[in-house]
């Protein structure tokens, strides 16, 4: 992949993720994703994923990243992102690192959490 191609699906991960839309999510992750995070630990498979999207989908009202800055590794098909996490009046700072296979899915999410920040 180019890096054209990684920014616009790692952009298209956000908005998905913003708009809570489960269906385009399922449709951008390979089926053995993996996400890893402070809260939800290391999560296996599409299905699992995707339940735990939904879960955290249930926690709020609305979802919003506002993204600060995206590089790309071609080498890696990997993007590193840096946004702020707003949900509900709450703003966190995470850094995302999306790694794509060669069919263009999602085969691993890593995310660090910073600090609560003000909005």
């Amino acid at each position: 992949m180019n890096k054209s191609e990684i920014r616009y699906l790692t952009k298209k991960y956000f908005e998905c993720f913003r708009s809570q839309n489960i269906v385009d999510l399922k449709s951008m992750y390979a089926d053995d994703v993996v996400i890893s995070d402070p809260t939800t630990s290391r999560i296996e498979g599409v299905e699992s994923v995707l339940k735990s999207n939904t879960n955290l989908f249930g926690q709020f009202t609305s979802i919003d990243i506002q993204l600060r800055s995206l590089y790309i590794d071609i080498i890696g098909n990997t993007s590193v992102s840096e946004f702020i996490f707003l949900a509900d009046g709450n703003a966190n700072e995470v850094v995302d690192i999306i790694s794509f296979d060669q069919n263009k899915k999602i085969v691993r999410v890593i995310a660090y959490f910073g600090k609560n920040v003000e909005k």
